[in-house]
């Protein structure tokens, strides 16, 4: 899978960081439960089947229980109304625990959570993967990503302009 979209923000991302091994409490999952905002994700095979048939993207959370940095994205970042409503937009948002058993089905294969995530590339936490309305995976960027930032990502992305642009040629107009 390219990774454009993690080279090309490289130099936009100063404050990026991923989440390394730490103890999980069961107050702590709790509270990643409770920063996700219902409504807003699909799961994955109803985001693919979606996107298709009205060509919007989908964009994957890739998250662990145990990683407090997902945690702060859940709370800052993907709960906003202004990115909620970016994600209506251009997107069908999916969140994937990249350490569940659970099984998905993506591209007409059958896959676990974790087995998915490793597909795709992650290797850190949060990541974020853009697939394109045929199922095709195209960019990721890992770690954590400033509200501000992550908008004009999203819609940087969803309005295709990164086909023709570099995103600080974008951020510029």
């Amino acid at each position: 899978m390219p990774v454009f979209i993690t080279i090309l923000f490289a130099s936009a991302f100063a404050l990026l960081a991923g989440c390394s091994a730490e103890s999980t409490s069961d107050t702590e999952s709790a509270e990643q439960n409770e920063n996700v905002v219902e409504g807003v994700w699909y799961s994955i095979e109803e985001a693919q089947e979606k996107a298709e048939a009205e060509n919007k993207k989908i964009v994957i959370a890739v998250y662990t229980d145990w990683c407090s940095i997902c945690r702060r994205m859940d709370r800052e970042v993907y709960s906003k109304d202004d990115i909620i409503g970016t994600f209506s937009d251009y997107y069908y948002p999916v969140r994937l625990n990249a350490e569940s058993d659970k099984e998905v089905t993506f591209n007409g294969e059958t896959y676990k959570e974790s087995e998915l995530a490793l597909a795709f590339g992650v290797t850190s936490y949060p990541t974020v993967v853009f697939v394109d309305e045929t199922g095709n995976p195209f960019g990721s960027q890992p770690g954590f990503i400033e509200k501000d930032v992550f908008q004009d990502i999203l819609v940087f992305v969803g309005s295709d302009a990164y086909k023709d642009q570099s995103f600080e040629d974008y951020k510029e107009l």
